[in-house]
């Protein structure tokens, strides 16, 4: 009798504690923030001003924005869309199709990576070529506009969200492109559906601000490319420039980017955003502009902080464990991933140095923001993650590298008058 007491005791505990732990979980989960990317189908920044499009331009004053970001090459829906939600350059994920992919699937997308992590996802898109994204097991709500237009797409998320929110949600508004490709780049057609977008915008947020979610929610909202003529596709600055704005909970408050910014850089940001750990071989950049706390980018083994790996490391860690000396990132010591720094670490760190041990973990030898660390770091990476610069300038678009500040000019003439593009529907 009392060996089943003692059991019937030790299984209450153990019930009893798992439901400590998973109450603890759904807090943390409720206290992460969401994120919200919105792409603009074909949005050139010029179509934006305070009068067409309110909604939007209080995002541009209010968050940390920029009308200088950049599509990548190819500039086309597809291989845009596939580096907004994956952190890499076409080249790398290989969507390079200027139309339907067929049955491709996107590999390691944020969706995946939310999800993997015990996050709530969803994706609400207006062109089915887009599906390529949907892989299974990787969303919680997936929606496709059947009336061809984004109406219904932002009353379902609102709907979807009244139920229940999600944490990582995609919304793309096809309108602006289509009315592109039909009638031309900043035709009355085209800025007509770029004001249509900007009230769908307005009804969207104002629906999420009576929401809970709305407290902590991250808004990024971009273009995968603009356009000219009747298309896009070439080097123009009007095919390849675009905006890129990120507002609400952390984000920045009425601050201009002044670094560069390009489609594949939303997936880390998003990434830092949610507190996630940045996943082995991402090619953006988190946008660390955009944060009021911005990351802080380390060198994993970098424990005396100069941006190398060098004998000093070693010495700095053992000095730590045995001298009491300071140390600025704790964490980037932990070589061995156990989470502590003990005397193995240097042990390992010389192993590499002197006898070809393996080398500090991912991401060495680029830089990683220091969540993937869990702490704050005061001294950032002087060799942060390479990026990958920004194609030159064709020659016959040389005339367009110099332009006025946006603020100085009109809205619609911000880019003179434009290079033959590639036209493509």
């Amino acid at each position: 009798m009392r060996c089943d007491a003692s059991r019937r005791t030790i299984a209450l505990t153990i019930a009893a504690l798992f439901l400590s732990l998973s109450a603890l979980r759904a807090q943390d989960l409720e206290a992460r923030r969401a994120v919200l990317v919105i792409s603009v189908d074909g949005l050139r920044p010029d179509a934006l001003s305070p009068e067409r499009t309110p909604a939007i331009w209080n995002l541009y004053l209010e968050g940390a924005s920029t009308l200088e970001a950049r599509s990548l090459e190819p500039h086309y829906t597809i291989p845009n869309h596939a580096s907004i939600f994956s952190g890499l350059v076409p080249q790398t994920h290989g969507f390079l199709e200027l139309s339907d992919p067929g049955d491709k699937i996107l590999d390691g997308s944020l969706f995946e990576h939310a999800h993997a992590a015990g996050l709530r996802t969803a994706l609400y898109i207006g062109k089915d070529r887009l599906r390529f994204l949907n892989k299974p097991g990787t969303l919680d709500r997936y929606v496709l506009s059947t009336s061809g237009t984004s109406d219904e797409l932002v009353e379902q998320l609102l709907e979807d969200f009244g139920v229940e929110p999600f944490d990582v949600v995609g919304l793309h508004f096809a309108e602006p492109d289509t009315a592109g490709h039909s009638h031309k780049w900043m035709s009355p057609e085209y800025l007509d559906a770029v004001a249509k977008v900007d009230q769908l915008m307005a009804q969207l947020l104002d629906g999420l601000s009576a929401l809970p979610v709305s407290e902590r929610l991250f808004v990024i909202l971009t273009a995968d490319h603009g356009g000219f003529a009747s298309g896009h596709g070439g080097t123009s600055r009007e095919e390849k420039t675009i905006p890129w704005i990120a507002w609400g909970s952390g984000a920045r408050s009425a601050h201009r980017i002044e670094s560069d910014v390009a489609t594949y850089d939303t997936f880390a940001t998003a990434i830092w955003a949610l507190g996630l750990d940045m996943p082995p071989g991402t090619e953006g950049l988190a946008v660390s502009e955009a944060f009021a706390e911005a990351p802080v980018y380390v060198l994993p083994g970098d424990f005396a902080p100069d941006g190398v790996i060098n004998l000093s490391d070693p010495i700095a860690l053992l000095s730590y464990l045995f001298v009491g000396a300071g140390a600025e990132c704790v964490r980037a010591g932990d070589l061995d991933r156990d989470s502590n720094v003990t005397v193995s670490d240097g042990i390992y760190l010389l192993d590499f140095l002197f006898r070809d041990g393996p080398p500090p973990p991912h991401p060495f030898p680029t830089c990683a923001p220091t969540s993937t660390y869990g702490e704050t770091c005061i001294a950032p990476c002087r060799e942060a993650r390479p990026r990958m610069p920004f194609p030159e300038e064709d020659e016959e678009n040389e005339e367009h590298e110099e332009h006025p500040p946006v603020a100085d000019v009109a809205p619609d003439d911000r880019f003179g008058e434009p290079a033959e593009p590639h036209h493509a529907q």
